[in-house]
């Protein structure tokens, strides 16, 4: 180990980390798939799945991979579960339909294995599989005979065939929503874990069936944590811990100093918890104080979560309304419980929360509200609108603007019009027809909206912070200035180079939600635990 080199540090840890845990992880992050979304729940269902045979020195088993190329790893890791002889077949991603049929109509009708590698959403703009490859899983086999009507009948009784996927999971979202003839397996990216997990499900070696999280709908019930901490409970570790290398912690420490030594970031700070313990507790590197003045980090500095805000406070919100409403249905139009919008864009009203969820609605992936307002003639204007801190630090107290003006960054505001204007530009997007996967800020603004007015105590336990200090995150909330934070905590985010915002520290730096005034559900002003 160099502790000097940020790049061998991290291929020590990466191996470290596979040796552990690379197999544990992978077998339990398979996930199963047949027939329809309904059967996804293998855990929860009656219904078992099929396995593919060992075989004998006899059979021949079908490999179709579908890709560039094929892995001179995957023939020989699948000898060690098949007998026999493995026939290999590749066929590109973007193969049309009488390429396909005519390619497999070929091959003899045995037990046939499909693998998808590298599905490449950066060539065809598309995260879903191409539609003649799901029309070939939900023909089935291609049978021979003087009847083709008999053929088909025959062919979707076949319930051997295989197909692995390995790349993104809402790739095989298509296959989901059909009543395809193969069994699914999602095995995320292609590597030899991966790969060893996959082969040992297909061939019933193993029962780890992962949980499906696209295209169900319906949810498990009565799930509970077979492992939970109280927050009161964790403390620091004395001595060491069970499965954390004294080596790896070294290595953690060295790779953090080097990337504050190659500029790659200011300061930073990694908590490690084991088994309810806290492992590690490393601070690095200098945060810039109100005198611009470098300071050592420490662990009471708290700093901007961006866009974890999309799973820590909107997600997080919707979910519990969901818990707490009966007959939810995510399949809902969002216009259904939301006049608002159901009357000025019924294109908007449309699309349901489970598009929005999994950012597959057909929204862009953010709006340039901030250079749109510019070009309006928008400009900050001087304001002391800041209160008082909890903690001791004193700020500057509100002035008699507070109801025309919000505050944009310390000292600078806006006039609470454009705020106005921002919500107007969201509520008149138009979704695209392409409903292919986009991640986009504009889906977790609009669910927060509405969760603000289906459920304004909800979110306003999220803003204020007092769902979160419930279990015992102090310091996590939107608008921190306002709620108890010192600003001498706070590590600035940036300088803002389109308006004279300065050096960005309390106020969220995120463009669209500094729009809104700090509170949006796709960044949060500061958080830490």
């Amino acid at each position: 180990m160099n502790p000097t080199n940020l790049l061998s540090d991290l291929e020590h840890i990466k191996g470290k980390f596979n040796q552990l845990y690379g197999q544990e992880i992978a077998d339990e992050s398979i996930i199963y798939c047949r027939h329809s979304n309904l059967e996804c729940d293998v855990k929860h269902s009656p219904w078992k799945p099929t396995f593919l045979e060992c075989g004998s020195s006899n059979d021949t088993l079908q490999l179709i991979v579908i890709g560039d190329s094929i892995p001179s790893r995957l023939p020989i890791q699948l000898q060690q579960f098949r007998l026999g002889t493995i026939q290999t077949t590749l066929l590109p991603w973007n193969a049309d339909s009488t390429r396909i049929d005519s390619t497999l109509g070929k091959l003899p009708n045995t037990q046939r294995l499909f693998v998808g590698l590298d599905w490449p959403t950066w060539k065809l703009k598309s995260r879903a599989i191409p539609q003649p490859w799901v029309y070939t899983f939900a023909k089935g086999p291609i049978q021979h005979s003087s009847n083709p009507k008999k053929d088909l009948e025959f062919a979707y009784l076949q319930r051997s065939d295989y197909y692995i996927h390995f790349g993104h999971q809402y790739a095989v979202q298509p296959l989901l929503n059909i009543h395809n003839n193969c069994n699914i397996v999602i095995a995320h990216e292609y590597n030899p874990f991966t790969a060893n997990s996959a082969l040992r499900m297909v061939f019933g070696k193993s029962h780890h069936y992962g949980t499906n999280n696209i295209g169900l709908t319906h949810l498990q019930e009565n799930w509970k944590s077979s492992e939970r901490y109280n927050i009161d409970d964790i403390d620091y570790a004395h001595g060491n811990i069970h499965g954390y290398d004294p080596d790896l912690h070294a290595v953690l420490d060295s790779m953090m100093r080097e990337g504050i030594a190659r500029e790659i970031f200011p300061s930073a700070q990694l908590v490690v918890l084991k088994d309810g313990q806290i492992a590690a507790n490393i601070n690095v590197g200098s945060v810039k104080d109100l005198q611009g003045n470098d300071v050592p980090t420490t662990q009471d500095h708290v700093y901007d979560v961006a866009s974890i805000t999309k799973i820590a406070a909107t997600t997080l919100a919707f979910m519990k309304q969901y818990e707490s409403t009966k007959g939810f249905n995510l399949d809902a139009a969002i216009g259904k419980t939301w006049p608002e919008i159901s009357s000025e864009n019924p294109s908007l009203a449309a699309l349901t929360f489970r598009e929005l969820l999994t950012h597959q609605s057909g929204l862009p992936p953010f709006l340039p509200m901030q250079q749109k307002s510019i070009k309006l003639g928008a400009k900050t204007v001087g304001c002391e609108l800041h209160e008082s801190n909890q903690q001791g630090t004193l700020l500057p107290g509100e002035n008699d603007n507070n109801n025309t003006q919000y505050e944009i960054s310390l000292g600078q505001c806006l006039e609470n019009r454009w705020k106005d204007s921002a919500w107007k530009w969201i509520k008149s997007t138009q979704p695209s027809a392409d409903k292919s996967y986009v991640y986009s800020d504009i889906n977790m603004i609009l669910l927060a909206k509405w969760l603000e007015q289906k459920n304004p105590k909800l979110w306003q336990e999220m803003i204020s912070g007092d769902f979160y200090r419930s279990i015992g995150m102090a310091n996590t909330c939107f608008q921190p200035l306002k709620n108890g934070i010192s600003p001498h905590r706070i590590a600035p985010t940036l300088i803002d180079s389109l308006w004279p915002r300065g050096e960005v520290r309390g106020i969220v730096h995120d463009p669209s939600a500094m729009m809104l005034g700090g509170i949006a559900g796709n960044e949060i002003g500061r958080a830490h635990v």
